[in-house]
């Protein structure tokens, strides 16, 4: 009923030294994160940019998930050489899940979308090839455990350049972190908390994500007034709204209204419990 990934997912989510019964519920966790990582393969593989050199990126979106991969990075490195290979999993698996599918890939479909052309070229170029790096880094690391399924995405998607390693197993994973000098400030987690702020909104009101909000009204500090307006047209489009304000004077309560048949929603960035 499983694939043999799933298997070896199974067998390698116990701890070192400790033994591990058979579970078909992690076999069904397993299962789902596979699937998982196969759609995550076709929106690279349909929106990615494939075989041009990764420069610095200037997006705080792009410069946000590469700081992300290099953090993770570290973890599962350490994890690794302490043969803790179930800790090296977790911390993957909840990056990819959680930091990659749902915030960078949903945020960045806003871009990919765009027929309205509000984002120019270069944004766009830069987050299709920070998008299959990404990914295919991430098939790197999943190659231990799921040694099938990656290498089956990677020839389909990444080995059609003659510079690249025949097969994704022959590469030191010890080389994957970015060697970008990213010491310059950004703050993408302003963006992060008032998105979260408005999916929760939709969510406690039954509201599909996609449901449009005429106006948000966003009560910050100047500061993540500055930051928030540097991304302000990707968070309009990620919020689904048709306009953002900032409102840097009026202390206000997050909270959605409904007027009629509009949506109207306040974000209160300062005193978030």
């Amino acid at each position: 009923n499983y694939p043999a990934d799933v298997v070896r997912y199974w067998a390698l989510s116990s701890k070192l030294g400790i033994d591990a019964p058979f579970s078909e519920d992690q076999l069904k966790l397993g299962n789902k994160l596979l699937v998982k990582l196969w759609n995550a393969a076709v929106f690279v593989k349909q929106n990615g940019t494939t075989g041009k050199d990764i420069v610095q990126p200037r997006q705080d979106l792009n410069i946000w998930i590469i700081d992300e991969f290099n953090k993770l990075h570290r973890t599962y490195i350490k994890y690794f050489e302490k043969n803790e290979f179930s800790m090296a999993l977790l911390n993957l698996e909840s990056f990819f899940k959680s930091i990659f599918c749902d915030n960078y890939l949903e945020i960045s479909k806003a871009q990919f979308m765009d027929q309205e052309k509000k984002y120019d070229t270069n944004q766009v170029d830069e987050t299709r090839s920070i998008l299959s790096s990404i990914f295919e880094k991430a098939l790197h690391l999943f190659a231990p455990f799921f040694i099938h399924t990656t290498e089956y995405i990677y020839q389909d998607i990444y080995n059609k350049n003659a510079s690249k390693f025949e097969s994704l197993h022959r590469e030191n994973i010890l080389n994957l972190n970015y060697k970008f000098d990213i010491s310059k400030e950004f703050n993408f987690e302003s963006f992060l908390n008032v998105l979260f702020e408005i999916r929760k909104m939709k969510t406690d009101n039954n509201l599909s994500l996609r449901t449009m909000i005429n106006e948000i009204v966003i009560y910050c500090d100047n500061e993540v007034m500055n930051t928030l307006s540097k991304s302000k047209q990707l968070l309009i489009d990620v919020c689904y709204t048709k306009n953002i304000k900032f409102d840097t004077q009026n202390k206000i309560n997050s909270q959605l209204t409904k007027n009629e048949n509009e949506y109207f929603a306040k974000v209160n960035t300062i005193n978030r419990t």
